[in-house]
């Protein structure tokens, strides 16, 4: 989860220009298997992460009975 936009990866004025934008695809790339989200705000992530937990819970939860 990352709690900012896209966008402000681009405007890093620590680095190469276009330097974490290609990290983080390289990171993508390597380990598809983690999700990487971009929320604008800490409510939205806080919010993104809540439905994802209670999605998780569930699917695990129906998992149990049907076994």
């Amino acid at each position: 989860m990352v709690e900012d936009r896209y966008s402000a990866l681009l405007g890093f004025k620590y680095g190469a220009a276009g330097f974490l934008p290609d990290l983080l695809a390289r990171v993508q790339v390597r380990y598809p298997e983690i999700p990487i989200f971009f929320a604008d705000t800490r409510a939205l992530a806080e919010e993104w992460t809540y439905r994802y937990l209670g999605a998780a819970v569930a699917e695990l939860h129906d998992g149990a009975e049907g076994s």
